[in-house]
């Protein structure tokens, strides 16, 4: 059976698939949400992040909450992912407001700050328009071959990597996206990268060394969402707009395959 979690404004969805069809559970009412993940080690773990209220977790699948984030610096947690860890537990990354990358080995228990993520050379650019005295983690996107490799999108001024869990970052490619809202890898595409950004729609196919701007069939080029067949690393689906305005309110969808 398949579950899909839906981090709303104002909700968390909880969507199952059983016998007699799907059903839809509706949790954290009120909570304004930022993101969510799922452990890969064990389903019934999941982390959301929530706007000012920091980083929550549940241990049955959905059905119960509580607050976590010891060592977490701030309350805004605009992205988390989970990769593969050690005694059933999943490496926990969480994004924040402003910019900061932490990590938990222990299941969400303890967090540190991978301090070098903000000592990079392109850190005093960075700024988000709508508050340009602040900044985000939009994105951090953990490789399907290798867990130590991360990726870091900066909303807006970078997407960056690392290839020691977050110990040390290496700064944005020249040619690379700016301001990149979702990143996608690929299982059965070691190396490469999809970036939908508000700079345009951006592939990469050596772990984000170099970038290729990939425009022909779009008719928008503020990008914000990106999705690639689990089955087939060539067929992509990318929700593309004509700026900011219209993004968060009606958009287009464009097909790249």
């Amino acid at each position: 059976m398949n579950t899909l979690y839906v981090a709303m404004e104002d909700a968390l969805l909880i969507v199952r698939e059983g016998a007699g069809g799907w059903t839809v559970d509706q949790h954290l009412e009120g909570m304004a949400l930022q993101c969510v993940a799922v452990d890969p080690r064990n389903k019934e773990r999941i982390y959301l992040g929530t706007d000012d209220q920091g980083l929550w977790r549940s241990l049955d699948g959905g059905r119960t909450w509580a607050p976590v984030g010891k060592g977490i610096a701030w309350t805004d947690v605009t992205a988390v992912a989970v990769g593969q860890g050690q005694a059933g537990l999943g490496t926990v990354y969480a994004g924040t407001e402003p910019s900061a990358v932490f990590r938990s080995t222990d299941g969400g228990e303890t967090w540190a700050e991978l301090k070098s993520l903000t000592k990079l050379p392109s850190a005093p650019t960075w700024s988000f328009p709508p508050r340009p005295e602040t900044h985000h983690v939009r994105w951090i996107g953990i490789d399907p071959h290798d867990a130590r490799h991360l990726y870091a999108a900066i909303e807006a001024g970078a997407l960056v990597r690392s290839l020691d869990g977050g110990d040390t970052w290496i700064d944005r490619a020249p040619e690379g996206p700016y301001d990149t809202h979702t990143l996608a890898l690929h299982p059965h595409a070691r190396g490469r990268l999809y970036s939908a950004a508000g700079d345009g729609y951006y592939e990469s196919r050596d772990e984000g060394r170099t970038w290729k701007n990939i425009e022909s069939g779009l008719r928008h080029g503020y990008l914000f969402g990106v999705a690639v067949d689990p089955a087939d690393p060539e067929t992509v689906v990318v929700s593309a707009a004509s700026g900011p305005g219209r993004a968060y309110s009606a958009s287009s969808v464009s097909t790249i395959g």
